[in-house]
């Protein structure tokens, strides 16, 4: 009984206003494309007392799809009020012509009426027209473009990083099977470079000294022979005496070729100079394979 009774309250609320209440719904443009948006508004003409509600985003737009909704103030003059929304729609159908209508609700006593506008349509326009699947490539419509288009890579960061893993440990495993051996390899090298720079730098400036003796120049000979030796064997040789060098390195060729360098600076005796300092070379190079072969008795 109550359901009839809600059935005859609908109808009779119709009959009242329904001549009062006029929908009205179109599109704002003739044609649509795939996936393009396309607005369609919505309006309805009531009295002021009535009710209405427009549909929301949950409705079935079919076959669009609801993009976003703009609603617009009610207008309200001598009793009649005008409200109206305009929705944003796209479609993914294909269909050449396509329609719509919308409803508006009527609230009145807990419950609802729908009252639906008249159907707009619009037309599809196709932008893709079919292809039979025998079609060679010759007869497609293609464009030829010769252009590189320059595309970034991307960085292989696990890739790099297991090299970097492979080369880490390659590294370690070397160092602990050859790095003795390369450290004494690196030490034999480096005694040999330092020697060849000593004795061309004692060779130009001994070839200078016989040119034109000058105590001065011996001394700085002299003291040339001692930085390189205090280097090689890590003696205070720059701070020793020509007597005390001969008691820290007991040699007599190299005590003689000592004195005749101090006679030479000091007394001016430059007769047998020139043979001790080539002693002095030969003294430094003897050293030098000295160390050497100890290193490689050592490796």
């Amino acid at each position: 009984m109550r359901f009839w009774l809600m059935i005859a309250g609908c109808l009779g609320f119709l009959m009242g206003h329904g001549q009062e209440i006029t929908v009205r719904g179109q599109f704002l443009a003739h044609e649509v494309k795939l996936g393009e948006p396309i607005a369609f508004t919505l309006s309805v003409r009531h009295p002021e007392s009535a009710t209405v509600l427009f549909p929301d985003s949950t409705y079935a737009f079919t076959p669009f799809e609801f993009t976003r909704k703009y609603a617009a103030p009610t207008s309200t003059r001598q009793g009649i009020s005008y409200d109206s929304a305009t929705y944003v729609l796209t479609t993914f159908e294909i269909d050449s012509l396509q329609s719509l209508r919308l409803p508006v609700y009527v609230i009145h006593q807990g419950d609802s009426s729908a009252v639906y506008s008249s159907s707009d349509t619009v037309q599809f326009v196709r932008m893709v027209f079919d292809v039979p699947d025998s079609v060679s490539a010759a007869q497609l419509p293609l464009r030829t473009n010769t252009q590189w288009w320059k595309v970034e890579q991307a960085f292989n960061y696990p890739v790099a990083l297991l090299v970097l893993g492979i080369t880490v440990v390659v590294l370690v495993l070397v160092y602990v099977i050859f790095g003795k051996k390369i450290r004494l390899w690196l030490k034999r090298r480096k005694l040999m470079r330092q020697f060849e720079a000593y004795r061309n730098s004692f060779t130009s400036e001994l070839n200078t000294l016989r040119d034109s003796f000058s105590p001065e120049k011996a001394e700085q000979l002299l003291v040339q022979w001692k930085k390189y030796m205090e280097a090689l064997e890590g003696q205070p040789y720059t701070k020793y005496t020509s007597l005390e060098i001969s008691r820290a390195a007991p040699d007599p060729s190299l005590a003689q070729a000592l004195r005749n360098i101090d006679r030479a600076i000091y007394g001016r005796v430059t007769t047998e100079v020139y043979d001790s300092f080539h002693e002095l070379r030969s003294q430094s190079e003897d050293r030098l394979h000295r160390q050497l072969t100890q290193l490689n008795q050592k490796g």
